[in-house]
């Protein structure tokens, strides 16, 4: 597939009635439902990473930053 082929071409659309209006494809609507988890998934990955490299060594931290960081860690 290249960037101008979508998954609709491929996976047409449902009428629910024949007079009703035309409704998105269950398999479609799976597949978008993926990509947004994926994309939601990416970027908490990332901003964990970014703690991580802030909060890396426990012990060289100050008082008030270790106990910040301890409440944010239980927050989740």
């Amino acid at each position: 597939m290249d960037k101008d082929t979508n998954f609709s071409h491929y996976v047409p659309p449902v009428k629910s009635q024949p007079t009703g209006p035309i409704e998105k494809n269950p398999r479609l609507m799976a597949l978008d439902n993926f990509k947004e988890i994926s994309r939601i998934m990416t970027k908490n990955y990332l901003a964990n990473k970014k703690l991580e490299a802030k909060f890396g060594k426990a012990s060289g931290m100050p008082k008030n930053e270790r106990d910040k960081k301890r409440i944010e860690d239980d927050a989740q």
